[in-house]
């Protein structure tokens, strides 16, 4: 099974399954309610509860980020996946084939990957960490999530801004940054200038 770090709704760490074999997309009625949201939840349709007798509503536009490379990323396209509220559920969240679709998401097995948008997300053992729990904000020990405006940097841009931020340290060295005058200097020069004129006389 694959197992990917996300971000729900900007308010708990969630390790979702990755499900090719699941035809929804499903979150357990029980993370749903610690989310507090104000989802308006739809009915199940027969065809749902004949897959799924467990399922209880049904939802869309769901906030999932995924973890890459120590920040969370928006996903678009939130409106237009359902997901499927579950009474009982062994995993709090399955991105099934709907969201995997969507999204375009490649899965490596031999990289241990899986790839969208031009992101690579590697797996996470479901076992490294409690299924979900709380996101702390931005400056502790969780990384913090990206605005939507700042999301999908490439590489190249990632490479280049490092690169940018080397020359800028080596081009503004401390001998290069001017010397901070002294508010007074105008007032100290005026006197040294009254007293030599007094030593002359």
């Amino acid at each position: 099974m694959v197992f990917i770090k996300t971000l729900v709704e900007e308010k708990y760490v969630v390790t979702a399954l990755v499900d090719t074999t699941s035809r929804f997309s499903t979150i357990s009625k029980e993370l749903f309610d610690k989310l507090r949201t104000n989802h308006g939840i739809g009915c199940v349709t027969k065809i749902i509860k004949k897959y799924n007798p467990d399922a209880v509503g049904e939802i869309n536009c769901l906030d999932i980020q995924v973890l890459h490379k120590g920040n969370y990323r928006r996903l678009d396209f939130t409106e237009t996946i359902d997901f499927i509220i579950v009474k009982s559920s062994k995993y709090p969240l399955v991105l099934g084939q709907t969201w995997l679709t969507i999204h375009e998401v490649n899965i490596n097995l031999h990289r241990n990957e899986v790839s969208l948008y031009g992101m690579r997300i590697p797996f996470i053992d479901e076992s490294d960490d409690d299924l979900y729990y709380k996101f702390r904000k931005p400056g502790r020990s969780l990384p913090k999530s990206i605005p939507k405006e700042k999301e999908y940097e490439s590489s190249s841009d990632s490479s280049l801004h490092e690169q940018n931020s080397e020359s800028s340290e080596d081009e503004f060295s401390d001998t290069d940054i001017p010397k901070k005058k002294h508010k007074n200097n105008d007032f100290v020069n005026r006197a040294q200038h009254k007293r030599k004129i007094k030593s002359k006389t």
